[in-house]
């Protein structure tokens, strides 16, 4: 469901979804080895956020711990119901399993339902 993303420095990585949706879901993905033969560039603790179209309101969507002990693709409920849909969101990865330089995600997920533009509602600030 994601579309293009861009990266926000340490600020964190956001990215478009193809259509503003409502979700319920996040999944992260690393491998059960790197090439190294480790798991320590793994992510760790990650929030995921959604962002108003101005991207000037961030709304707390999941945090979760990437336990590298259950397997390579996680998926996460979203812990707050939420009645709006989000266009982009924020992936923030607060810390990894101890390599000092890097953090490395293969993919990042989120699923929900695809709700028609004129359906979402009009954010007030």
């Amino acid at each position: 469901m994601l579309a293009h993303g861009r990266t926000a420095g340490p600020g964190g990585h956001q990215a478009a979804c193809q259509n503003p949706a409502l979700l319920c879901h996040s999944g992260a993905h690393h491998p059960e080895m790197t090439p190294s033969g480790t798991a320590s560039s793994a992510p760790r603790d990650v929030a995921v956020f959604g962002l108003d179209a101005d991207s000037e309101e961030e709304v707390p969507l999941v945090s979760f711990t990437f336990d590298v002990g259950e397997g390579p693709t996680q998926t996460f409920l979203l812990k707050n119901n939420h009645s709006r849909a989000f266009r982009y969101i924020k992936v923030l990865v607060k810390s990894n399993w101890g390599h000092p330089r890097y953090t490395c995600l293969y993919r990042v997920q989120v699923h929900g339902k695809v709700v028609k533009t004129e359906d979402v509602e009009p954010q007030s600030h």
